[in-house]
């Protein structure tokens, strides 16, 4: 605990006199998931790093307990962070409270760190900044739910809210969170634009200095992070390629064959292996990009490219028109919506207008950002309890949930489960599911779909594949119920019992 702190005995309030001015000598800790192996994630987090570090912030970089050694480098091809800026690894919430001895500030990053379905428990603890003490301010920048729904269990809400108002200034990314802060736990949020957004663009442009990519000459940029409706998306790729007479440089996670493009047309890169540096000066370089990822959306806005902006999950097709209405240009759409003999004026995006716009938001959420940084920390008496146990008995509950995870894993482990059905459900959920057990197959009545690589790398099958495993365990992930009751009846002919809808698993997680 910080010694240096009054009590003002007539407001019941205490005040932390040392932080009433953030100078340039106060240290600020970003917290988030910045070493996650995703262009999106590293580089909002980069940029959040730049933007503090010119407003002359002292600024150093926090990863979640328990993740062990990181990459040096991740996804960029050269560490951009100098080596004093990158805080060691904790084991637990408790060794973090270490950092309050150090940072006078913790800025929670953007992403979804409280989508509860992605981080659990690091959501209800590092991600709501659980490990800092009351006399140290604590805000977030645009941090996301993931969802228009908050997916917080139920047993966590009254603890959530308790930590969400220790928070002295909130921000969120997409207007849903505003709503979800406000009804779920009675905190006044603001929407502001994701950091990338704020970042210099001569930094950006620093990071493509150092690419090795292969210079190309009219193409069309696309980044196609995995995506069920693949065929499609190639499908439109191509036509467009066709149409403006452009070559293809695609970064995505299928193989060259897939594209029907002629080889002397094409550059086909894997998501894996092209460094942050190569993406961005291949995007930067392109006549137009083709994207179904937000943050590929979000460069394209940045770096003013024609876009069209593709996506199957509902979700992310929320974020991504929130911030369409802000700037006020078209929205992007759901595949199944796109009609290419519209995209070269219907979806065509002004420039003028939108650049004009975005000034105004990134003026807007530098100056919500400054403001935040030099809000005034007040706090009950009764937040000291939390900085004496709070994370303490934060780590208790956490390992118990992770000894929970743990057998349940070694359970599944010791069976053979396949997931039935490699459409939206499975994409909005897979990540629980993969928490507690690791699928032999994903299983489709779709016979296009056969013989993809899926998630982490999982084959999907036809259905009777199921009659040569060993007493299959199938999880069904599909909503529609008659679509379930069919499946139902097509796995009962086949002789398997051992069946589970998705929501149904993921609920026996938590007992």
């Amino acid at each position: 605990m910080r010694s240096d702190f009054s009590v003002d005995e007539t407001s019941n309030k205490c005040q932390g006199n040392h932080k009433d001015e953030v100078t340039n000598e106060c240290n600020v800790g970003i917290v988030g998931n910045w070493t996650s192996a995703n262009y999106g994630a590293q580089l909002t987090y980069y940029a959040l790093y730049k933007t503090l570090a010119d407003m002359d912030k002292n600024v150093v970089m926090i990863e979640r307990a328990g993740l062990g050694e990181k990459e040096e480098n991740g996804l960029f091809a050269e560490n951009p962070y100098p080596k004093n800026v990158i805080k060691k690894s904790y084991a637990t919430i408790t060794d973090m409270k270490e950092l309050n001895d150090s940072c006078d500030t913790f800025v929670l990053g953007s992403d979804q760190l409280w989508r509860y379905g992605l981080f659990e428990q690091h959501s209800m603890n590092e991600f709501m900044l659980s490990f800092a003490n009351c006399d140290i301010r604590k805000i977030s920048y645009a941090t996301s739910f993931g969802f228009p729904e908050i997916d917080i269990p139920p047993k966590y809400i009254s603890k959530a809210k308790y930590l969400m108002n220790r928070l002295q200034k909130v921000s969120v990314r997409e207007k849903t969170g505003v709503d979800i802060c406000k009804k779920t736990f009675g905190v006044q949020a603001e929407q502001v634009l994701d950091p990338v957004f704020l970042c210099n663009v001569s930094y950006y442009k620093e990071l493509m200095v150092k690419s090795t990519s292969e210079k190309k000459d009219s193409y069309i940029f696309c980044y196609i992070p995995y995506n069920k409706n693949i065929e499609n998306i190639i499908h439109i790729i191509e036509n467009m390629a066709e149409r403006l007479d452009k070559k293809i440089v695609c970064v995505c996670n299928v193989s060259k064959e897939t594209f029907n493009f002629g080889d002397e047309k094409k550059l086909i890169l894997d998501e894996k292996k092209c460094k942050i540096e190569d993406w961005l000066y291949y995007l930067y370089n392109s006549d137009m990009v083709i994207t179904t990822s937000y943050h590929g959306y979000c460069f394209s806005l940045i770096f003013n490219k024609q876009v069209l902006a593709m996506f199957s999950n509902t979700n992310v097709l929320e974020r991504a028109n929130s911030l369409a209405e802000t700037l006020n240009i078209v929205k992007p759409y759901l595949i199944d919506d796109f009609n290419i003999e519209n995209c070269f004026s219907e979806y065509l995006i002004d420039y003028n207008v939108a650049n004009e716009r975005l000034a105004s938001e990134i003026s807007r959420s530098i100056k919500w950002l400054e403001d935040a940084l030099n809000s005034k920390i007040e706090y009950e008496k009764s937040d000291l309890l939390w900085d004496a146990i709070g994370t303490e008995i934060a780590d208790i509950f956490s390992e118990n949930d992770e000894y929970k995870r743990k057998i349940n894993r070694n359970r599944q482990e010791k069976r053979n489960t396949v997931i039935f059905g490699a459409g939206l459900i499975l994409d909005d959920y897979y990540k629980e599911i993969s928490q507690i057990t690791h699928p032999m197959y994903i299983v489709d009545n779709n016979e296009k779909k056969w013989g993809m690589t899926m998630y982490d790398g999982i084959e999907c099958v036809a259905p009777e594949t199921l009659k040569d495993i060993d007493n299959p365990y199938v999880i069904i992930a599909v909503k529609n119920e008659n679509v379930i009751n069919s499946i139902k009846k097509q796995l009962n002919d086949m002789g398997i019992r051992d069946i589970v809808h998705i929501f149904e698993f993921i609920k026996k997680k938590d007992r």
